[in-house]
């Protein structure tokens, strides 16, 4: 399964890379973030996330996770690293949002 979600999540940053589609780029880049931090997750804790979670839950997640197996200076990395790219992770959350409706419909 691990190496499922990172090989899936480096595919979709392939596509992303060839693409002149700027929506398409964005939603994949989205879903390659999602898959490699549900790996990341399953590797250190053994456990799947399941859902359709954005990227800044799942690494609110990922966060408490290592917070609590004592993990502090990852856990300031990672909180200082959202804080700094929070517009960026929501654009990229607006475009999965906005990209999975267009693929839906």
């Amino acid at each position: 399964m691990l190496i499922k979600l990172k090989r899936r999540a480096l595919n979709a940053l392939r596509i992303a890379e060839n693409t002149d589609d700027f929506d398409l780029a964005m939603f994949l880049i989205d879903q390659a973030l999602q898959l490699y931090i549900k790996a990341i997750y399953f590797e250190l804790f053994g456990s799947k996330v399941r859902g359709g979670h954005g990227i800044r839950e799942l690494i609110g997640m990922l966060t408490k996770g290592l917070e609590y197996q004592g993990f502090n200076e990852l856990v300031r990395e990672l909180r200082d690293f959202v804080v700094s790219n929070r517009d960026i992770l929501i654009m990229l959350e607006e475009a999965y949002t906005e990209g999975g409706e267009v693929w839906r419909n």
